[in-house]
Parts: structure tokens; C-alpha cells; sequence
């Protein structure tokens, strides 16, 4: 999701240095935690909710900006309650500062919530950290305060951080910035490139719109309830065949979000498999010297037996439509969750991968589904 974290710009200790601490302190604190590996975008300014509630008016030949009370009132309840719900730690007690401090934001494109949270509970020990919500981007006010008025001035990974310029096709080395990448090799990151913007974010790129950003913004939103629902589909009607399921993809979850080590996340890729493994068992028992044209079809065949399923599905099956995945998409998905999975036994796989891993196994359980226009038979598990 997109955050936005503030800060208290005029803080004393700062002594005037405007920003330059603020970012420092907020990558050292985003790099010193072990959370989701990223590559995001980082939006920085001042978020303007005076001067974006001020209208024009015409004094003879001067256009003068005034500042418009309704107008703010309107902005600041869109900008702390948006039309849609979001996750939001604005500290209640700092509120005010939102209205007579200058605040100084830094705004990540792409987060995941259990790092949002994470990042949050540990800036929550300075001073002058005012607390973070998620940006709406359907929401005009938080298009207007953040997508449209902050600038893009960073992409960051664990390691290294890209200092974006706006010049086309010029040596990076022309726009080097030797006081910015101090900065950032003080807060924790060890390579410094510079990256063009090539006319993004700008006048000029047509995308860079209200309209465009509420698409987006809803199509976020909207499919993570797409994913919720195949997720919930799978454990219904899995279960009825293969009851332990729930309690196996549970433990590979509670595996992935207690991980903190390589060794941990390889155990996750472990515990994937023998999900598949289990409702392989369940659905296509093991059979002793019976074979599919070439292939065995035993215990350790848990890949063969799927596939003589498919195979057997697809016979049987008078509505072809039905079927969504073939017996040769199927060993294609087989064979890159395997290599996946292998990576986990036999190298170190970090959290990302394990990660890909889990919804793989629940896309490929899907397709599983698939395979079957009636219910599987509910076993009996008394």
C-alpha cells in the first residue's frame, strides 16, 4: 500500500536544517528493521494543507491567493477521514501540530501493512514524528496533498537508493550530488546511483492525473478482494478432501510472518510442499506397481499422480470449457514451484521468494479445483 509518514519540520533540534535530519533518521530506521525486502518510490515535501485551501481572486491586475476557511475545513475532514476505509496511527494528541506546524512527509509508493506497522512502532520514539496513514489516491484531498504536490526524489531497496533527477538523457554524473549521498550512506545504504525521471510525475506525462491515480488506487483496493476470495475458495472445498489442509497452510503462513532467518524462510518452502504432497495424497492415493504410460505412480510420484488426475479429469469431463488448466500448464506450474521449493533445501531463500512460494501453492490449489465441475466427496475424518 502507499504511506505517507510526517514530521514535525520546525522541530528545535533541527536548528533550522530543514528535512535533511528528518530523512536521515526515517531510512535509518527503515533499513535497521528486518521487514518485507522492497523496492519502492519515496515522495518527500511539505504537505500543503494551507496553501492547497487558498482561492485566487483578482485585484485589478493582481491575482492574489486567499485563504479560503471553508475550503480548508473541507480539505483537512477529507484528508482525515477519505472516502474509502485506511489504515491510519495519526497521533491524536499531535493533531494540531497538522494545523499550525509546517510538516515535512515522506511518502512510500509500495509497503506492506505488517511493514507499515513495523517502520511506524519504531519512528514512534522521536519527538517530532507525528504518525503515518495510507494514501487514497480515489480520494481527491489525498491526491491533491500527496501524489500531486510531493516530489519524487528517491527509490530505495534494502541496499541501495537511486537519487531521481529530471534531465533527459544527460550523464548521470552531471547532476551528482555529493551532500545528498552523504546523507544516505549515513542512514544505511551502500550504493548511491542516479536514476531519470524521464518526464514522469511531471506536466508532461499523461498519466499523471487525478483520474489516472483513482483507477489505480481502485484496482488495489479491489483486488485484494479478488485474492481473498480464491484464497477462502480453496480451504472450503480443499478441506471436504483434504481435511488437514487448513492446518497445514496455517502453519506455512504462521512459518513465513515469524521468519527471520534464511534457514526459516527455507522451512516455509518445506512446509509448502508438503501441503501439495498431502492433497496429492488425499485426492490421487498412491499406487503400488500401477503406472501412467511411463510413469510411476507410488508414494514419492506425488507430481505424476497429479498429472494422471488432470489427465483423468479431462476424460471424464463432457464440458471442456470447465477445465481451466491443461495437463501441460499444470506440470509448467509443477515444475516452477518444484525449482522454487528445491532453492529452499538446497540454498538460502529469503523472504520475497518465500513469500512467491505461498501463493503459488494457492493459485496451483486452485487449479486444482478447477479440474472438477462437481464437489470433491467430504471424507470422513470423525
Amino acid at each position: 500500500m502507499k504511506v505517507a509518514f510526517h514530521f514535525e519540520a520546525d522541530y528545535p533540534a533541527f536548528k533550522g536544517s530543514y528535512g535533511w535530519p528528518i530523512m536521515k533518521e526515517f531510512f535509518r530506521h527503515l533499513l535497521k528493521l528486518r521487514i518485507e525486502p522492497f523496492s519502492t518510490k519515496v515522495f518527500i515535501g511539505d504537505l500543503l494543507l494551507h496553501q492547497s485551501s487558498c482561492r485566487s481572486e483578482q485585484d485589478g491586475n493582481v491575482t492574489r491567493m486567499v485563504f479560503d476557511r471553508d475550503r480548508f475545513d473541507s480539505l483537512f475532514k477529507n484528508w482525515l477521514q477519505p472516502e474509502n476505509s485506511i489504515w491510519s496511527n495519526l497521533n491524536p494528541e499531535k493533531l494540531e501540530c497538522f494545523l499550525r506546524a509546517n510538516v515535512f512527509t515522506l511518502c512510500l509508493e509500495s509497503i506492506d501493512r505488517a511493514s507499515t506497522e513495523a517502520l511506524d512502532g519504531s519512528l514512534c520514539d522521536l519527538d517530532y514524528y507525528l504518525g503515518s496513514h495510507e494514501v487514497d489516491d480515489a480520494t481527491a484531498a489525498h491526491w491533491t496533498l500527496y501524489s500531486h504536490s510531493l516530489i519524487p526524489r528517491f527509490r530505495i531497496t534494502p541496499c541501495a537508493a537511486s537519487i531521481f533527477h529530471e534531465r533527459f538523457g544527460e550523464d548521470p554524473k552531471e547532476y551528482e550530488d555529493r551532500a545528498l549521498e552523504q546523507m544516505l550512506k549515513e542512514a544505511g545504504f551502500f550504493e548511491i546511483r542516479y536514476e531519470s525521471l524521464n518526464g514522469k510525475f511531471s506536466i508532461f506525462d499523461k498519466y499523471h492525473d487525478f483520474n489516472h491515480a483513482r483507477r489505480v488506487s481502485e484496482w488495489k483496493r479491489r483486488s485484494g478482494s479478488l485474492l481473498a476470495f480464491i484464497a477462502d475458495n480453496v480451504v472450503s472445498q480443499l478441506c471436504d478432501a483434504a481435511p488437514e489442509l487448513g492446518n497445514k497452510l496455517w502453519a506455512a503462513l504462521d512459518l513465513f510472518e515469524r521468519a527471520e532467518t534464511d534457514e526459516q524462510y527455507a522451512q516455509v518452502s518445506a512446509s509448502c510442499r508438503r501441503a501439495i504432497e498431502y492433497v496429492v495424497d488425499c485426492i490421487s492415493p498412491p499406487l503400488s506397481g500401477e503406472q501412467a504410460g511411463p510413469f510411476k505412480l507410488g508414494q514419492p510420484q506425488y507430481r505424476n499422480r497429479l498429472l494422471a488426475f488432470a489427465d483423468a479429469a479431462k476424460r471424464s469431463n463432457t464440458n471442456i470449457d470447465l477445465i481451466t488448466v491443461s495437463t501441460k500448464s499444470l506440470a509448467e506450474q509443477l515444475e516452477k514451484l518444484e525449482a522454487l521449493i528445491n532453492k529452499g533445501v538446497h540454498a538460502e531463500v529469503n523472504r520475497s521468494e518465500s513469500r512467491r512460494c505461498l501463493l503459488r501453492v494457492i493459485l496451483l490449489f486452485d487449479d486444482i479445483l478447477s479440474l472438477k465441475s462437481n464437489p470433491f466427496e467430504i471424507k470422513d475424518h470423525i
